[in-house]
This record gives C-alpha cells, structure tokens and sequence, in this order.
C-alpha cells in the first residue's frame, strides 16, 4: 500500500519574492528574439497595468558565457523596453531566482527553484554548465550538458567509487524500506516507482552527502535496481548530434563494467590503482568495442567531430547472485558480475562512404588507415603507401581542418589493438584493411562516355585503376568491367545485354562500395557479439542492464531519406518518454480523482499516425517502391499529401516541389526531398555486381559476405512476391521499423532511465551557451512540461511504514 505525497515547501530564505510579483524593483525575465529570454528589472508598471516598463542590463560576465549575437552584447544591452504582459502566462513576467548577492542561484534539481518556467530552467543550466557542473536533475531525468571540455576528477576511478558507495554500498537496504513493484498491468512489466522515490526509500538524501548529480548517479541506480529488486534496467541517452551522447555511453558502461570493484569488500589494491581497474579479460572486451565503433561507425558532421553514424543497442549481462545467498554470504547488496555483453546495431549511414558533404568527413577508420605508417600500408596493398586523401574520390573532398580527433593517425594503433581483442588479427585484419582499400579503389573507377549505332554507353577510362582493383579483389579485369557497365537479363529463357549510361554505371559502383562497407561492419558487429557473449549464455539467464546511443532528430538544408528514417525512430523514442513519464501519472490520477494536467505538448501519437498509420507515410512509400515505376517518388508525395490532407502534422506549402514535402516532429517542423527515396528504400545491389563481388579470389571476407547476400537474393526472387505484406517486408524501412517495434519491446521488459543530453552551443566553445539553440533543445524534449508536473503534482510514492519512521 502506498500513499502520495508532495515537495516540501521551498527555502525562502536564500530566494525571496516580492509581495506583489509585477512590483517595481521585481527580478525577472522578457523574451528577445536572440537570447529567447534575457534578465531584466521592473522599473514602473503603467496606468492600464497590462504593460510595464523594464530596464534590460545584462551581467557583467555575460559575453564570457553566452554565444554574443551580433551588436548585442552586455556593453550594447544597456536599454529600457515596454512590456505587454498579455504575451506572458497569467499576464505575469517570468520572475528570477536570485540568491542574496543578487546572482542567479542554480539546483541541483531544476523541481527545486522557487520560480519554475522556461526562462528559469534554461539560466538555471546555464549557471550550471559556467561554472563547470554538467549535469542536472529533473526529478526522474539526468540533463547532461555537453562541456565541450574534460574536467579533471569527474570520471575519475575515485568520484565512480564515490557514487557506488553512497548510492549502492552503504544505502539503506532494510526489508521494510525496498520499494515493490507495481502490479502488472494489461500484460507490461511491474515497473518501480521514480526516482525521486527511490532516492528516499533507499534511506539517503542527496544534498546532505553532497551528492551532486552525474550520470554515474544514473549508472549506480540501474545497478542496484537490477541487483536488489531483479529488474532488468534500460538507460536511454538521447539529445540532437553533438549534445555528447557516444561520450556519455561510454562514460556510463565504463562505470556499470566496474561498480563491483568498488564493492568494500574488494581488495583495496584494486579498488583505488586505475591500473587495476580493467583487468577482467570480459571487462576489457566489453570497453573495447568503443574504440572499435568509434572507428567503423562514427563520422566528422557539421555539427559533431565524433558524430556517431549509425544507432546502437549495447545490452550488459550480468551474472546476479541470488538474493538468499547474498545475505548468507553477508553480502546487503547481491553480487551483479558483468559477464558479456550483446550489441545490436541499427540504419548504418553507408551513404557517407560515397558521397560526403562540405566540411564532414567519411568514417574515422579510412583517414587512420591512410595516416598508418608505412611498413604496416604495406602489409596491407602496397598501393596505400605514400598516398593521402587526396588520391582517392571518395575523400578528396576532405579538407586537412577535417582531419583530426578520431580521424587522426594516433588513433591507427589504438584501432588495431581493439581489433585484436575480438579475433580481428592476421589473415582476417587484413581481409577487413584490403575490403576498406577495394572501396576506395571503386572510388577511383572513372567511367566516360561513347557512342554506337547513337547509343550512349558507360566505359572505363581509367585503365590503371582498373588493374589496381582487379588485384587487390582477385577478379580478373573484364569481368569487373562488365559488371560495372552492363546488366545480364534473361527473359523467357533469352538472354540480352543492357549497356548502361555513364551515370548509370557511377551509381552501380557506388552501390556495391556502400555494400561492401555495410557487411564489413556487420561482419565486426557479429565478431564483437561473438567474443564478449558469455560462455554459458544458453544455459542460464542473466540480468541486463542496457544502453541505448541512438541518432539524435536531425534537420539539415536538404533532408533526405536517412534523415526521415532518424527522425522516425526519435519519434518512437518520444513516444516511450511520454509514456513512461506522462501517461502512467496520468492513469493514476484519472483512477483516484485528481485533476489531470495538459499532456497535448508533449504528446506526438498524431504524428505516429501520420508516419505509420494505416494510410501514412510508411504505406505509401512501400507501396510506391514495390511498383518501382519511373516518377514513383513524385507520385509517393502526392498521394501521401491526399490521404493525409485532415492531418495538423503534415506541411501543405504551396511552395514546395512535386517532391517535397514537411512534417510537423516533436522537435520542430522538417521540409523533407524525397528524390531517390525510393531507390534508398529498395537498397538492392545489381546482381551482376554481387556475383562479381562472389568472386573474389583474394578476399574472404568480401567473397563469403556476398555469398550469403547473394543466396538471399535467390530466395527472396523465388518467393514470386505476390502478396504486398511480402513484397515490402525486404524494403529499408520496413526492416528498421521492424528494429524498432523489436526495440521497444526489449524496453518495455525494463525499467527505463533517461538521461537527455543538451548542446549548449554550435561551436564547441566549454562553458558558452547559445540561449536560442538550447531553449529549443529543452522545448522539443519535453523537459520543460516535465518539470512542471513534477512540481504541481505528487511526484513521489513512499510505503506508510516510511512514512511512520
């Protein structure tokens, strides 16, 4: 039986209101089209008083700590503005949370300020993020604001003992003080209470031991939840690209690989030398992979120098020892022993191994095979040797400003070694090395243009590095030729050659470098999986705690299909947020009575309807790609205009193009070009290209990857394709809408942590914000609506013989 209760009342000691809020001298907040909202003082409301006057003066460190937007800096700030107070919530200004030296004063929880708003919320992390405190609680949230910086001790060995001793070891685990999970309901999971809940039933108080948050907080909670009450737990890190959310992953499962070694009883020799600390053989393994993704799977963007180009769902297992027989071994809290680990990947972005844009860069892992020594290129094609970006199409684009961080040589050694502790070494490194040189090799396949009978046909220029690829793939020179430049048909039993058009062969190469990259990175993924999966997995069950770094909602000049498909899987991730953070408050409330808050904001079910409703966006774009008839794009964006035209999501612009067309996301309204979706959708290599790739003498990996694509490629035309649901269950988006539902229901078996990572700014400046940038950060998150429930409803649910004691 439990019982709600609310916060206690605020402090008003240190933060102190005016009696009358709008009062002349009154601390508050106006809007400004460049900072969102800036500080201000009321100097005299008017005779109507539904206008005031207020002076702006902006703080003296203000360009010290603030993207300074041109002309408008604290020196040029220096103004009087009439106010309208019938643009405000309740015709009252915003007030300010000041402490008594008159300087903003920043929570350690953002329920806790005294005047809690938009403004309030967005100063209260930027005092924060200035004085070096990345991370922030919102109740039963972690915001962790991207420093842009490293700062010395916070992810040191001792602050990860810190957090494990307070909040795991020396917790209060008395019998009657655990919190029980709910009953299940229509078939989900018991769930356990908020964190704000836990925190108190577990028997300590953050603010008295000094506990400031940190994601290590969420890390040390998932493990005593999985060790103590059997949960399984799930820790979603979320945030748009450049909030630092691959950091944050490797930060926390850094820490969940090593919470046992903080355990007191531990011999102390280990606990406190980092030497120490990884010495696990599966420990090592499973932090290994980091390096290893980082290097195949992430990119420089515009906006992220380690931006990571694909999603990823890495699931710790650990071996949890029985209640019982911990408390028979003396032990308070079980034994949670990492084990393995079980990564799945999701929508790698291979296009970026084609074609990359203006100031990005292609993965990682070609500039450190390119910045290797010499004597290791030799080992691996002698035609890599003294060679640099500039001799290969497929990154000449690159410029040296984006070589650098990850992409840099130094990290050349620090890859192979990952490599090393998956079985990646020897015949099979440089199997996977030589796949890498084979597609930049594709890249250097010139295609010109000639003339017979006044047919236009695709032919192969560049004679030389034809050869150079015909060697390093171990296919002869014609055969290659042939299969960049023709397709093979066969009709009713006759066979007759298509030539193809230079732009047709182009794309044709393209498709099989994009191939080949794909299936060395699921071939890495499945070496992966197989060297840190435990060695008895089938024989007993294991406890999970698991992560997920998934593409943060991305808006570009131009978005295209990858964007669309990100974008939709952020909206699935939203719709779980909702759930678990609105709509359960919102049945308990319905359920005793109490009047239930607004949850229109936040909630996005109309925009799921419109991407894969019945009629939405999904169907309509299968049903186009199955038809793969000339134009197919153009008619997909009419008819899904038509049959969603009642729809409040969808953008009917007259301007746009016969293939354009917007959405209304959670995050902010997207104009998407739907050119070539239905190509991208299909993703079907030529099968003359995969027989050529079959071929491959002198690469294993290559030839036996293309083998067991190939063999599915048969299967999958014998099947006839006669009904739709069968015909479009081979299409991208399809498979990815596939993951997801599989994802989310993973999800929905554990109890499920946020931690919302921000970007302060889009320079990576440490300690600098962009108000704008990050006000609307904090708006498509939910975060603001979050707050505010937490602070006008009953946040936490304590057991009455808590409350007794």
């Amino acid at each position: 039986v439990h019982i709600t209760e609310t916060k206690p009342p605020q402090d008003t000691k240190k933060e102190e209101e005016p009696a009358n809020r709008m009062a002349e001298g009154a601390k508050v907040y106006v809007r400004d089209p460049h900072y969102s909202w800036i500080p201000a003082t009321i100097e005299s409301p008017e005779d109507d008083k539904m206008r005031v006057k207020v002076a702006v003066r902006l703080p003296k460190d203000w360009d010290s700590h603030t993207v300074v937007a041109t002309g408008r800096g604290a020196n040029n700030m220096k103004m009087d503005r009439l106010v309208k107070l019938s643009e405000y919530p309740n015709n009252e200004l915003p007030l300010q949370n000041l402490d008594k030296e008159g300087t903003v004063s920043g929570k350690n929880d953002m329920a806790d300020l005294a005047n809690l708003h938009e403004a309030s919320i967005l100063f209260n992390l930027k005092s924060r993020h200035s004085n070096g405190c990345p991370y922030t609680r919102v109740g039963d949230i972690m915001v962790a604001v991207n420093p842009f910086d490293w700062i010395d001790g916070l992810y040191s060995p001792e602050k990860q003992e810190f957090y494990a001793r307070n909040l795991i070891w020396q917790a209060s685990l008395d019998s009657n003080d655990l919190i029980r999970p709910r009953s299940p309901e229509k078939g989900r999971p018991a769930l356990l209470a908020t964190a704000a809940t836990e925190r108190k039933a577990v028997g300590y108080d953050f603010e008295k031991l000094g506990i400031n948050p940190h994601v290590y907080e969420t890390s040390s909670l998932a493990y005593l939840g999985l060790a103590v009450e059997g949960n399984d737990q799930t820790i979603l890190v979320t945030g748009e690209s450049g909030a630092g959310k691959t950091e944050t992953i490797k930060i926390v499962m850094d820490h969940l690989a090593t919470v046992e070694r903080s355990r007191p009883s531990w011999p102390e020799s280990d606990r406190v030398q980092a030497a120490n600390y990884h010495a696990s053989d599966t420990v090592e393994r499973v932090l290994k992979s980091n390096p290893m993704f980082e290097a195949f799977g992430n990119a420089k963007t515009t906006r992220n120098d380690n931006s990571s180009r694909f999603g990823k769902y890495t699931q710790l297992q650990f071996d949890v020892e029985d209640r019982d027989a911990a408390i028979k071994n003396g032990r308070r809290v079980p034994s949670c022993h990492l084990s393995g680990s079980k990564c799945i990947t999701y929508l790698l972005e291979k296009s970026r191994v084609v074609s990359i844009s203006q100031g990005e860069g292609t993965f990682h892992v070609f500039y450190q095979l390119l910045g290797a020594p010499d004597s290791d290129k030799m080992k691996i094609w002698d035609g890599l040797c003294g060679k640099s970006v500039a001799d290969f199409a497929y990154m000449s684009s690159t410029t040296p400003e984006d070589i650098g961080g990850l992409a840099g040589p130094d990290h050349w050694p620090e890859t192979v070694a990952a490599l090393s502790v998956f079985g990646v070494e020897g015949d099979t490194f440089l199997d996977v090395m030589r796949s890498l040189c084979v597609i930049l090799q594709l890249g250097n396949i010139v295609f010109d243009r000639e003339t017979h009978d006044g047919e236009e046909r695709a032919v192969i220029s560049s004679t030389e590095e034809l050869k150079k690829l015909s060697l390093l793939m171990g296919v002869p020179e014609a055969d290659i030729a042939d299969a960049l430049t023709k397709r093979f048909m066969n009709t009713r039993g006759e066979e007759f050659t298509i030539f193809l058009k230079p732009n047709e062969a182009r794309d044709g190469c393209d498709a099989l470098s994009k191939e080949i990259y794909a299936r060395v990175f699921d071939f890495l993924v499945s070496k992966c999986n197989g060297a840190t999966e435990p060695q008895d997995s089938g024989s007993k069950g294991y406890g999970t705690i698991s992560l997920l770094d998934i593409f943060g909602f991305e808006s570009f000049k131009v978005n295209r299909f990858e964007q669309l498909c990100i974008n939709f899987a952020n909206e699935r991730l939203q719709q779980k947020f909702v759930i678990d953070n609105f709509y359960a408050i919102k049945h308990e409330y319905e359920a005793e009575g109490i009047d239930i808050f607004d949850l229109s904001l936040v909630d996005n079910t109309d925009v799921m309807d419109l991407l894969e409703g019945k009629l939405g966006l999904i169907t309509q774009l299968n049903e186009e790609s199955v038809k793969k008839m000339a134009g197919g794009d153009e008619s997909f964006v009419y008819k899904f205009k038509v049959v969603n035209s009642d729809s409040n999501r969808l953008i009917q612009d007259p301007l746009h193009r016969p293939y354009e067309f917007g959405v209304r996301h959670y995050a902010a309204p997207i104009k998407y070009d739907a050119r070539r979706f239905i190509e991208r959708n299909l993703d079907r290599i030529p099968a003359d290209l995969l027989k050529c790739a079959c071929q491959s003498n002198n690469n294993s990996l290559i030839r036996e990857e293309f083998q067991k694509l190939s063999s599915g490629s048969e299967t999958l035309e014998a099947g006839g394709l006669k009904k739709r649901s069968a015909a479009t269950k081979h299409l991208v988006i399809t498979k990815f809408r596939q993951q997801l539902t599989s994802l989310m229901s993973l999800i929905e078996l554990s109890r499920t942590r946020y931690i919302r990572c921000v970007k302060p700014n889009k320079i990576s400046a440490p300690r600098t914000m962009d108000q704008h940038h990050t006000a609307s950060q904090l708006e498509s998150a939910g975060l603001l609506t979050a707050i505010v429930i937490s602070r006008e409803s009953f946040p936490n649910r304590l057991s009455y013989e808590l409350i007794m004691e």
